[in-house]
């Protein structure tokens, strides 16, 4: 995770010195890497997202939320989350009933998929 981190911070100050505004962030998938990023001596300026429940996500102060697609829409958690002040995305959506129904709810702040056509167009459809 420091080499992560490393990485991290070595294109955000590029970006600064660039003038642009970039923001990477590392996304925690498992408790392996949750466990790593805890050990971070410093985790200043350092954004992450969990993919790991909610608790998980919270305990950590992470401001983004990332829960896999096929938990469902989980709406009250997003809710809940996104009251919070959080950011919520939900991955990788690459499935296009899914995207249409998952758009059609419309409580997620983004969608993760590797088929951005199709997120567009129910997207924009939806916006009709």
């Amino acid at each position: 995770m420091d080499k992560v981190q490393a990485i991290q911070q070595k294109y955000r100050q590029k970006a600064l010195q660039a003038g642009r505004n970039l923001r990477i962030v590392i996304g925690l998938p498992t408790t392996e890497a949750v466990d790593s990023y805890k050990a971070l001596a410093n985790k200043d300026n350092t954004p992450i997202l969990c993919e790991l429940d909610t608790a998980i996500t919270r305990s950590l102060d992470a401001r983004i939320w990332a829960p896999r697609w096929t938990l469902g829409p989980q709406t009250d958690e997003v809710l809940a989350m996104q009251a919070a002040g959080l950011t919520v995305f939900v991955w990788t959506l690459d499935e296009p009933e899914f995207i249409r129904e998952f758009i059609s709810q419309n409580h997620f702040n983004g969608i993760l998929s590797n088929y951005s056509p199709v997120v567009a167009y129910y997207h924009y459809i939806e916006q009709q």
